[in-house]
């Protein structure tokens, strides 16, 4: 008898060890590319918008690209990385673009050092994330930040993208005498992006599994109806949902990978990029947050599975999935993915009764599967299809809030300046900076300063040193 022949799934993944079987990691693994695929269709219209605002700004430097692109390109990245966790670490986790980072880079990171050093700064987050993990020094750099601060950050992470999907979507416009107002609820694009909010909402609220990708489904058909109905009348709205039977782009966005890749390089080999103190805030930032984000979302998932008397603990588990992920971040950015994070949503899986790698070995395939039909969705995906998704992330990180001290003074006044001005500033990072100087400054000031981390008190001078460049330079 060959050696092979005893090779099962059910023996590579411990399913009888784990009290699991295949069919139940099969349906975690399609539940959780439910509850993640909105990502490749909200990546793809929070990068454009942040390519489209960098070329306003700099049209002699003009970047082009292709939404058909991004989302194929998110797919690769989500279905690889993954299927690496399910055979490597045998974790049951989806890995893809995170939401907030993406944010972070579109709004502040490219309007301010430009697409080709922002994608050097994720290459190297990424190395920096791969050498923390080789030398296990994760948890140690976690504990220099105060959980509350970390649930801070992520409370403002949340409000910001749910801003940011208000203020594209026409909700929230520019003010007359203020700085912001309530939009026209008559324009189409504002009807559709609230009523489909709502939709999202009462879904997630009636704990349905994939509200997201149904409020994704509702808003296109909406949207649809809407634009069927305008045909007739008037003129289709293009920042609705519409069909375009022109499948000469179809191509166009498989080739248009190669606008992406290697981006980084015209930044590597100019020497500016290396002057410019606002890079190095940008990998800073890249860095706490895809640090934060992962480490949060793979210690949520392991207490869950631990809650299971029959789930086989293994330390390494979480170790590898942390060290695959930061490898994906420095490998995507090769070929134009922003910084990969531990999706929250692979507790879905988890909550139907996945526990192993075969769950998420299945969310990639599926991943790699649907690559083919991703460029005919391009003319469906718009910011009122989107809206809902931003929402629904916005709020289940927003309330991380309930989970903060907020009766320790220095901690209510650091976590209030995080979210405020990751808001009011439209930078995540300035948030997180100053309101981590703003804590260093309540625990100095308080006389509680030996309960600063040692690294923490190393930091903060830098931390002031970017943040005072920043508004000089």
């Amino acid at each position: 008898m060959s050696k092979y022949s005893k090779f099962s799934l059910s023996n590579y993944f411990r399913l009888n060890d784990n009290n699991t079987n295949i069919r139940t990691e099969l349906i975690s693994g399609l539940i959780v590319f439910i509850s993640m695929l909105y990502i490749i269709f909200v990546q793809a219209s929070i990068l454009g918008e942040g390519i489209d605002i960098w070329n306003q700004q700099n049209p002699d430097q003009i970047l082009n690209y292709n939404k058909g692109s991004i989302m194929i390109i998110t797919a690769i990245v989500a279905a690889f990385a993954t299927i690496i966790i399910g055979i490597y670490a045998n974790f049951p986790v989806g890995i893809a673009s995170g939401m907030g980072v993406n944010a972070f880079i579109a709004y502040n990171a490219m309007p301010l050092i430009g697409p080709f050093a922002s994608y050097l700064a994720i290459l190297i987050s990424g190395i920096f994330l791969m050498i923390v993990a080789l030398t296990k020094t994760q948890q140690r750099f976690l504990r220099a930040i105060p959980d509350d601060l970390k649930l801070a950050i992520t409370v403002g992470i949340g409000a910001f993208i749910f801003y940011v999907g208000l203020y594209n979507t026409g909700i929230i416009v520019p003010g007359e005498g203020t700085p912001t107002m309530l939009g026209d609820l008559y324009n189409w694009v504002t009807f559709v992006s609230l009523l489909t909010l709502i939709f999202t909402a009462i879904l997630w609220a009636n704990n349905i599994k994939g509200a997201i990708l149904y409020g994704i489904i509702f808003s296109i058909i909406i949207g649809l109806f809407i634009n069927l109905i305008l045909n007739f009348t008037s003129e289709i709205n293009q920042e609705l949902p519409w069909v375009d039977f022109n499948f000469s782009g179809y191509k166009d966005s498989f080739t248009g990978i190669s606008d992406f890749s290697f981006l980084f390089w015209d930044a590597l080999t100019d020497s500016s990029t290396w002057k410019d103190i606002n890079f190095y805030i940008i990998i800073f930032i890249l860095f706490l947050i895809s640090l934060l984000d992962s480490s949060g979302t793979i210690f949520m998932i392991e207490k869950e599975l631990e809650d299971d008397p029959n789930y086989q603990v293994d330390p390494k588990k979480s170790n590898k999935t942390f060290f695959v992920n930061s490898t994906a971040i420095a490998a995507g950015s090769l070929i134009g993915s922003t910084n990969t994070i531990v999706f929250a949503e692979s507790a879905t899986g988890v909550a139907y009764g996945g526990k192993t790698g075969l769950t998420s070995l299945t969310t990639g395939i599926l991943f790699l599967l649907i690559i083919p039909i991703i460029p005919l969705t391009i003319p469906l995906i718009t910011d009122s299809v989107t809206i809902g998704a931003l929402f629904v992330v916005g709020f289940l990180m927003f309330k991380n809030i309930t989970k903060i001290n907020l009766k320790d003074s220095a901690i209510l006044v650091a976590s209030f300046s995080i979210i405020i001005f990751s808001i009011l500033t439209y930078s995540i990072g300035d948030g997180i900076i100053l309101g981590l100087i703003i804590y260093a400054f309540m625990m100095i000031f308080t006389k509680r300063w030996k309960e600063l981390d040692w690294i923490f008190a190393l930091i903060t001078p830098i931390l002031i040193l970017f943040i005072v460049l920043e508004s000089t330079i």
